[in-house]
């Protein structure tokens, strides 16, 4: 009998063979890492009452905390909605990306609020915060356990990229170092480490995914 499980970040539903009870195996839509239970997920609990499908893993962190695994996330990519958010927000086309059609014509029709919605809109995706229209956020990858907040990595390589600041957040104190001493690569480095962690797509010094 296979077992049924969903995974914890797109919510797909999984059929694994009963000998991957108690491994790991991979979600086929977004290749993120998923537990396989040791029994099938709508069994019975030991008290009569079917588990909840969608409830995180037992060792998961509070949901207030950073990198909380039962988030779910769209079909719609960071990376992608960061990109459109830098270089065409102004004409609303990251809401389009979005599905909010009505947003991303105000957006287009008052050039991105004359710029300041365009500029609230890029700070909003690069921190990770932007929900597409069914109130979730775009997928990225994830590895390990994230700690540390992409907001603020975002906003620290944003406004104090220059001196290293979201290297030496990050936990990478050598890079930190070496981005103050280089002024951030002459501004170079820090903008590449922006548009990255604006991305989805870096990492602290333990290999984790921001959070």
């Amino acid at each position: 009998m296979a077992i049924e499980v969903p995974c914890p970040r797109c919510g797909k539903l999984l059929r694994a063979p009963d000998e991957l009870a108690g491994k790991s195996g991979r979600c086929p839509e977004c290749d993120n890492s998923v537990p396989i239970p040791l029994a099938a997920a709508g069994a019975p609990a030991a008290g009569g009452a079917a588990p909840d499908p969608y409830a995180p893993p037992r060792d998961a962190p509070p949901r207030d905390a950073p990198g909380y695994g039962g988030e779910r996330f769209s079909h719609r990519d960071q990376t992608i909605t960061f990109i459109l958010s830098w270089l065409v927000g102004i004409f609303g086309v990251d809401r389009f990306y979005m599905g909010q059609i009505g947003l991303g014509l105000l957006k287009l029709l008052t050039c991105g609020g004359l710029g300041i919605w365009a500029l609230i809109d890029y700070i909003l995706v690069g921190m990770g915060a932007m929900r597409d229209v069914d109130g979730l956020l775009p997928r990225r990858p994830v590895f390990g356990q994230p700690t540390r907040s992409q907001g603020v990595a975002f906003i620290l390589a944003a406004f104090l990229g220059m001196l290293g600041i979201d290297r030496f957040y990050l936990g990478q104190i050598g890079l930190g170092l070496l981005k103050l001493l280089t002024c951030g690569g002459f501004g170079i480095w820090a903008l590449i480490d922006t548009v990255i962690i604006g991305c989805g797509g870096m990492r602290d010094e333990d290999g984790n995914s921001l959070a």
